[in-house]
């Protein structure tokens, strides 16, 4: 899930090394499945119905005077 895009169409902000960082976490119910630094987050679930929620949350800390932080579920 990317932290931050323009509004065109198929344009995804990417996150490069240095001041952004990008931290995601996988929840069934209230339960933390599993987290990861980055965008790309991987567990196991269970069969059956339950609800489930991607967290992530994204920050900038130099360089960038706009958006500096966004949190998506």
């Amino acid at each position: 899930m990317p932290g931050w895009e323009d509004s065109g169409e198929n344009h995804v902000g990417l996150i490069g090394p240095g001041s952004t960082s990008q931290y995601t976490a996988l929840y069934r119910g209230g339960t933390e499945l599993n987290t990861a630094d980055g965008s790309f987050v991987q567990a196991d679930v269970d069969a059956g119905r339950a609800g489930h929620r991607l967290v992530t949350t994204t920050r900038r800390t130099a360089g960038y005077p706009y958006s500096t932080a966004t949190t998506t579920a």
